[in-house]
């Protein structure tokens, strides 16, 4: 009987992790620090709130009753995401040194990676680093109006901060980031 619960429970633990959607998306490369840091509309040092929230972000719904233009014209709503939605996780970060945009030390901003797990299904991104809440990076940002912030690449667009200040890159980034570096870039060299 024992036995025949703890392998319900297995069988229970080894289904959930299979529920994962993994999609693929490309990304800009950047060949250099330089390049990266141009490309950005922000630059900061942040704290990661260790909170974060997974929600939907779905495109805007088509308009209209004419059904060349929109398809879905006259059917009833669904309960399911739709199509072209995308699972993002919103993290807070507390802003620690600007060196690039338009925000201020200690502001609060926030800032989206694609993926998450919602309604009990993990979605990941292929070659993705997940940021980790509850720590300090140095984030290269595109800011768009009335939305969390995006990394320019989810591997380039974020180095780890450690506890004496200096930075690292997160597996799968091959680009060298000093902070002397990135002083540099900030003063415009």
């Amino acid at each position: 009987m024992l036995l025949t619960r703890l392998a319900g429970v297995l069988v229970l633990t080894l289904g959930a992790a299979a529920c994962v959607a993994e999609s693929q998306v490309d990304y800009p490369y950047y060949e250099s620090p330089a390049a990266l840091f141009d490309r950005a509309n922000l630059v900061i040092e942040a704290d990661l709130s260790p909170d974060s929230r997974v929600t939907l972000l779905e495109p805007d719904p088509p308009t209209g009753t004419d059904p060349a233009a929109n398809p879905q014209a006259g059917m009833e709503s669904e309960s399911e995401p739709a199509a072209g939605a995308l699972v993002i996780t919103v993290y807070t970060a507390r802003v620690v040194t600007v060196f690039k945009g338009e925000v201020r030390v200690g502001q609060n901003i926030e800032v989206k990676e694609m993926g998450g797990t919602l309604r009990g299904v993990r979605h990941e991104v292929a070659g993705a680093v997940p940021l980790n809440g509850g720590e300090r990076y140095v984030l290269f940002l595109s800011t768009y109006p009335n939305a969390p912030a995006s990394l320019l690449n989810p591997q380039q667009g974020q180095y780890r901060v450690d506890d004496s200040g200096a930075l690292s890159a997160v597996p799968g980034n091959e680009l060298a980031l000093t902070r002397a570096d990135l002083e540099r870039l900030a003063a415009g060299g």
